[in-house]
């Protein structure tokens, strides 16, 4: 996981998360910022948090489990092709790298 994936890639995976959510399905995301690792750390994505704007732009909700007061927010923005994760007191908001984990049978 630790390897600088492109935007390529990071549109693959958003594309593969928001199938997951068409299914109804739950999507574990791998978050990390590498090289830097301001984020390391596994979340839970669930559902839309609203419904799809012209631009493109895709906001969800997620379970941490750093935070299961409530819920968090996991955006992406299609013209960066690239996803954010929202501040708190272990990271400093903003760019993710977004990985699947468990998406396929024996993985």
């Amino acid at each position: 996981m630790f390897y600088l994936h492109d935007r390529r890639y990071q549109e693959k995976t958003h594309r593969l998360l928001n199938q997951a959510l068409a299914r109804e399905e739950f999507f574990v995301a791998y978050l990390s910022d590498f090289p830097i690792l301001h984020i390391n750390h596994s979340v839970l994505v669930y559902k839309y948090s609203r419904p799809t704007p012209p631009d493109g732009s895709n906001h969800y909700l997620v379970y941490d489990p750093n935070h299961p007061d409530g819920p968090r927010h996991l955006d992406w923005n299609p013209g960066k092709r690239e996803f954010s994760f929202e501040k708190d007191q272990e990271f400093v908001g903003g760019f993710t790298r977004v990985f699947q984990i468990y998406g396929k049978a024996l993985q």
